[in-house]
């Protein structure tokens, strides 16, 4: 097992000398995540959140207490606010910086992470099957979003990649060796890095995989280096400084919230409605590792008759519990299980390189049937989604529909043949430019934030501005405070009246379901209000169509 080992360390330093596969995956990774990352407005409501709380954190220089306007801001740890202030400040004045800054740590986190995979699969099987593996995972609807968004989930990406590569060298090679204990501090150096970015995820992620293998091997010598107090002491060091400051800060309120608000929440039921039975994650497969999921699919016979194999058990360990604990968890969102992909990238790069008659068999069949059912699905969704936001039909989005349909039977009838692999990854770009840079970002009532941010601006550009510039009723999504500043005030009809009866020059957005109250509020204090202008769309956050009035006072 050791000799296994060290010859695929060997591999891979060799390969990394040689720059082909690197500059192949980094180009591969732009073009598909590349598309749309400056244009797509903000994305409510998590995105807009974190990437405010981050402005704020630069404004005020308070760099351990999170904010949104004046709320404590518990969601998640600070590390992806230190990653996102440290983008915005590179790219220029932080104080109105674009979106797009604060997406940088997830280009990057996410490019990283498919390298690390490329990496991490060198160890377990030939360089090319890496290679396709990490190709796959680089090509997957789900990655390409999270790449595009202001978050955490790319970029723990990285880290669990990275951790978990640091078992693999520990679980392939002698836990006694030198190599063995450079992985361990590697793989507790991750989970600090990845604790501070999204808290346990990445400790339950890596320990079930460690709990899984116990209990298939019935052997935990090779673990031993990872009872290192060096290895150990390097975690804490990463991640109790930040823990201790902000509760002293925070008087422990930081904690309280971020178990009793957000994480017991996710646990206990279907959070902020996210809830869904077991196997919603399984159903979305097909479309969130699409293209690559047809591979994927194929693979799942190939992996059981290989189970005994050190490098496939490890995968299978990596993914299983991992899955089985999102499917189990009442709250559901379909990026919970992005942390399982790399493994399954891999070993559906593995088994296709011996399939050479892939459908014959009734797995087979039905791996087809549910590939093809979810090309079906993306088609039909790039087709309908302007006909159901705006309301017209999209000639972009129709020949992307056809050409995802098209570019479907080609690898269904090469796959037959066991020549589909590389075209599997060459799909992806059929719908990524199209979508990302001209579908979505020209879907107009796709983004009402935006609009009324817009409007907002251009009546407030002749306005002479003694305060907050408007006051929102109705409307509480975070892209409109991310796009008009943490001045903005969310309140309900009677405050947007009050603002507007303190502040002459002030603005209210009212959703015009409360203009009843607004204008009676308005009324009892002897004041009158002009309606300026409308914006409406579809508030995605809710599944409703809103329409939203600009108010000034007479």
């Amino acid at each position: 097992m050791r000799r296994i080992g060290l010859v695929a360390i060997n591999r891979i330093v060799q390969i990394f000398r040689q720059p082909r596969p690197v500059a192949a995956l980094v180009s591969l990774c732009l073009a598909a995540f590349l598309p749309g990352f400056m244009t797509i407005p903000p994305v409510d409501r998590d995105e807009p959140s974190f990437a405010e709380a981050t402005r704020e954190m630069l404004n005020s220089h308070d760099y351990i207490r999170i904010k949104f306007q004046d709320r404590l801001f518990s969601h998640k740890p600070i590390g992806i606010h230190w990653l996102q202030a440290l983008a915005a400040v590179a790219v220029g004045e932080h104080t109105d910086n674009p979106i797009w800054t604060y997406r940088l740590p997830s280009l990057i986190g996410a490019v990283l992470a498919v390298l690390a995979t490329f990496g991490t699969g060198c160890l377990f099987f030939h360089p090319g099957v890496a290679l396709l593996g990490a190709a796959l995972l680089s090509v997957s609807v789900l990655l390409a979003v999270e790449a595009r968004l202001a978050t955490t989930d790319a970029t723990l990406l990285l880290f669990v990649v990275i951790a978990q590569a640091g078992l693999a060298r520990l679980y392939l090679v002698d836990g006694a060796s030198a190599p063995s204990r450079r992985a361990a501090l590697v793989f507790w150096s991750a989970v600090g890095f990845g604790i501070m970015l999204k808290g346990p995820v990445i400790a339950a992620v890596c320990g079930l995989t460690i709990l899984a293998l116990i209990l298939t091997d019935r052997e935990t010598s090779w673990l031993r280096p990872l009872r290192s107090s060096i290895g150990i002491g390097l975690a804490l060091l990463i991640v109790l400084p930040w823990m201790i400051t902000v509760g002293l800060a925070t008087s422990g309120r930081f904690f309280t919230e971020a178990i009793g608000e957000d994480m017991l929440p996710t646990l206990l039921s279907g959070f902020e409605g996210h809830g869904a039975p077991p196997g919603y994650h399984a159903a979305l497969f097909p479309v969130m590792f699409w293209p690559g999921s047809l591979l994927a699919l194929l693979a799942v016979p190939w992996t059981w008759r290989h189970r005994g194999d050190a490098s496939v058990r490890f995968c299978v360990a990596w993914i299983v519990p991992t899955w089985l604990m999102f499917e189990l968890m009442p709250t559901k969102l379909p990026h919970y299980v992005l942390p399982t992909y790399p493994a399954i990238a891999l070993l559906a790069a593995r088994a296709a390189s011996e399939m050479p008659t892939p459908f014959a068999s009734p797995p087979g069949k039905v791996a087809l049937l549910a590939w093809a059912t979810a090309s079906l699905v993306v088609s039909a969704g790039v087709a309908l989604f302007p006909i159901m936001v705006d309301g017209r039909v999209d000639p972009l989005a129709m020949v992307t529909a056809a050409a995802v349909m098209i570019f479907a039977a080609v690898v269904i009838r090469l796959t037959a043949r066991g020549k589909g692999r590389v075209v599997v990854v060459l799909g992806a770009f059929l719908i990524y430019w199209p979508v990302f840079h001209g579908i979505l970002p020209g879907s107009d009532s796709m983004w009402l934030g935006w609009k009324a941010a817009q409007a907002v601006r251009a009546y407030a550009a002749h306005m002479d501005h003694r305060g907050p510039i408007v006051a929102a009723a109705g409307f509480r999504e975070p892209s409109f405070v991310f796009l008009l500043g943490p001045a903005t005030i969310i309140t309900d009809g009677r405050g947007a009246a009050d603002h507007l009866s303190r502040h002459h020059a002030g603005l209210a957005l009212i959703d015009m379901r409360l203009r009843e109250v607004f204008h009676a509020r308005l009324k009892a204090g002897g004041i009158n209000a002009r309606l300026l202008g409308e914006v409406d769309g579809l508030n995605y956050s809710t599944g409703a169509r809103q329409s939203l009035g600009v108010y000034v006072k007479e």
